[in-house]
């Protein structure tokens, strides 16, 4: 049982009597203590070395998720001659005529850099349409090909051919060589 500690403090008009008391457990302890009998107190965790394998399991996991879902962001680098693509794409010289009366599009390889396949876009009367020609254009050749006739603008975009690691072949395509066909 706490016994109360009594003083007296005087100042110098007043005087007043203060008592303390030790301070008693915390009601929440009292009811903690209550609830867990001995042998739930006894009771063990983990061993450290489960909880150790169990942190790293955890965060390998995570770690190849993060990977996983990282990757889709960043492409793989496709190479063409052993240069990257966009470097490749440098090495592109085109030069194109359009004959709108039959649709005919003539286009001039001056580069020393195959083209694979060739992207059309063709404009007539405000609208646009676009279309992919499975057509190679070998460094320093010319080929001819019939799109829609009628077009006021017509632009050519270049796409080589190149590998991924692994040796998977896939397109690039050179976004930075677009050449306006001159309307004959």
């Amino acid at each position: 049982m706490n016994t109360p500690v009594s003083f007296k403090l005087s100042f110098i008009n007043s005087s007043a009597n203060y008592s303390f008391r030790k301070p008693s457990k915390s009601r929440k302890e009292k009811i903690f203590k209550l609830l867990l009998t001995k042998s739930e107190m006894e009771k063990k965790g983990i061993s450290p070395v489960i909880a150790t394998l169990l942190l790293v399991a955890v965060v390998i996991s995570l770690s190849s998720i993060v990977f996983i879902w990282a990757r889709g962001f960043i492409g793989e680098a496709i190479q063409k001659n052993d240069m990257p693509a966009e470097q490749a794409c440098e090495g592109i010289s085109l030069s194109a005529s359009y004959y709108a009366s039959d649709g005919r599009l003539q286009i001039s390889n001056n580069g020393d850099v195959s083209v694979s396949k060739l992207g059309v876009s063709v404009e007539s009367g405000g609208e646009f349409s676009e279309e992919e020609k499975d057509t190679k254009v070998l460094a320093g050749d010319s080929v001819e090909i019939v799109i829609a006739s009628g077009g006021t603008n017509v632009e050519v975009v270049p796409w080589i051919l190149g590998e991924k690691s692994g040796n998977i072949r896939d397109y690039y395509k050179c976004e930075n060589v677009v050449v306006r066909a001159e309307l004959m």
